[in-house]
């Protein structure tokens, strides 16, 4: 899929998210219908005296009495590594596809932690469950002007650009219909149009976010943002 260069500044408003959170207050309201709780466990965090951020996400299976882990750190700079596997009883140990980097550690209700390798270099981690704007998610543009994205424990993430096209307006709807509301400048970069598969985003539940896209678990494109403390 082609996406064009509006579409890619609403991808890249998605990823830049967290500037807005973190320069104001964001407002939160109740919406009418209350969704279903996910079936999922879900945690955001950092990896310690690295910029990664890591999401890790782990879905129960009831029909086979078992549960799968994806997880996803993004460093923001052109370094991002994603997981996917069975969890072993409350912990993990995972590889990439292409063997480059290996995630492994334990989970509770509390959180998740556990250490993140890759080139050599070992580095601890530590996530907590997301609340407001946190999660991990995968986004898709629907036109020029709007894209959306869901985390993987059913917290949706909308962005449109206003009529003036003079900033991105978007929303986050966590699970039991909470809804969090920001608005940020259109940013200004990753105007050039690409191909891509999946584009995936971790965001801290203070709106802090690391993203990039991928064309698939073994080919990280070089393309990142980031979106650093205000």
């Amino acid at each position: 899929m082609c996406l064009s260069r509006r579409t890619l500044l609403a991808i890249g408003g998605l990823v830049m998210l967290g500037h807005a959170v973190v320069a104001s207050a964001p407002s939160a309201v109740r919406a009418q219908a209350t969704a279903q709780p996910a079936p999922v466990e879900e945690f955001v965090g950092e990896v310690a005296a690295t910029p990664s951020y890591v999401g890790i996400a782990i879905e129960s299976e009831p029909a086979s009495n078992s549960r799968q882990v994806t997880a996803y750190v993004c460093d923001g700079r052109g370094t991002a590594h994603l997981f996917r596997g069975p969890a072993i009883d409350a912990g993990f140990d995972l590889t990439t596809e292409d063997g480059s980097a290996r995630l492994t550690g334990s989970f509770g209700p509390t959180g998740a932690s556990g250490t993140f390798s890759a080139q050599g270099i070992a580095s601890v981690f530590s996530a907590v469950p997301t609340l407001a704007f946190g999660g991990l998610y995968r986004t898709t543009a629907q036109d020029e002007l709007r894209a959306t994205g869901r985390s993987l424990a059913g917290t949706d993430l909308q962005l449109e650009a206003a009529p003036d096209q003079s900033r991105l307006l978007g929303a986050v709807v966590r699970p039991d219909g909470t809804v969090y509301r920001y608005e940020l400048p259109m940013p200004e970069r990753m105007r050039t149009s690409t191909e891509y598969q999946e584009n995936w985003l971790i965001m801290l539940n203070d709106g802090r976010s690391r993203g990039g896209r991928i064309d698939s678990s073994l080919k990280p494109r070089a393309r990142f943002l980031n979106v650093p403390a205000g």
